[in-house]
């Protein structure tokens, strides 16, 4: 006897299909933040406490998080889709993050059914929270800055998906 998917089955995929199509890019980056990341101005972080909460706060909104959360470097995280037994594990790591006074880029690995990497850049105006400047896609993982500098000179990324992060 031949199993066929469910109707559910079939309307959920539908219902992702669409929303992976209906998606679109969130910007892609600019000729003034091509040359900002250029800057020696950007300060290198590593940790996630030395991402401004302002950033914190408007990354986690995006992401439907309640509160900021993301394994430091070198902490382990829910790189795949199994859920190993034990205290449940964030499913994004930070890489780096850099800023200056008028843009903050957080690079980071997500897990899940997919292991990608990700950047997402948020314009900075003193009196203003931050807002989503550009996010894109890396083909694997940045390094450090100069990695990232290097992939944006040379158009290595692809602009992010607005819903779906």
């Amino acid at each position: 006897m031949t199993s066929y998917p469910s109707r559910r089955v079939l309307l959920g995929l539908f219902a992702l299909l669409l929303l992976c199509g209906a998606a679109s890019e969130t910007g892609r980056i600019t000729p003034a933040d091509r040359k900002r990341l250029q800057a020696p101005t950007l300060r290198l972080s590593t940790k996630t406490a030395e991402i401004p909460e302002q950033v914190r706060k408007a990354f986690a909104a995006l992401v439907h998080q309640p509160v900021f959360e993301m394994a430091e470097p070198t902490q382990p995280f829910q790189a795949t889709d199994d859920i190993a037994p034990g205290p449940p594990l964030p499913g994004r790591r930070l890489i780096f993050a850099a800023s200056d006074e008028g843009l903050c880029v957080i690079h980071y690995e997500r897990g899940g059914i997919a292991h990608v990497y990700e950047i997402m850049a948020f314009a900075l105006s003193k009196g203003a929270p931050p807002e989503l400047a550009w996010s894109a896609l890396t083909r694997g993982k940045l390094e450090d800055l100069e990695a990232l500098r290097k992939a944006v000179a040379e158009d290595k990324m692809r602009p992010g998906e607005v819903r779906y992060w």
